[in-house]
């Protein structure tokens, strides 16, 4: 929806970020526009075999980062409405982590159950 809403077939009326967006000049976040709280952020990793030895791991973490930093990869991926940036693999499980305590909560809320 990105390419519609720059190319202005569609308005945008808030990012579910928890602030507004750089690529979304003037779209506020919806936090900020009446629904305090509200934040919903998709995130994408790279995940190894638990297994795999640390050494070569960090040198793939780093290599993930220089990749990112590149400034045509920056730039495409946020052309397509993504923030680039690296994590650590703590930081990665913390996300993960509390992601899983929140969509947990929200199926219970719904009452969702597997049928």
């Amino acid at each position: 929806m990105l390419g519609q809403v720059q190319s202005g077939n569609l308005r945008a009326l808030g990012v579910s970020s928890d602030k507004p967006l750089p690529f979304l000049p003037g779209v506020p976040a919806v936090a900020e526009s009446g629904v305090p709280g509200f934040t919903l952020v998709s995130w994408n990793g790279f995940v190894m075999p638990p297994r795999r030895r640390a050494t070569s791991c960090c040198g793939s973490i780093k290599e993930i980062g220089k990749a990112l930093e590149a400034p045509d990869v920056r730039e495409r991926f946020i052309g397509l409405g993504i923030t680039p940036r690296a994590s650590t693999p703590e930081e990665l499980q913390r996300i993960y982590d509390a992601d899983v305590v929140r969509w947990r909560q929200v199926i219970a809320d719904a009452k969702i159950s597997q049928q």
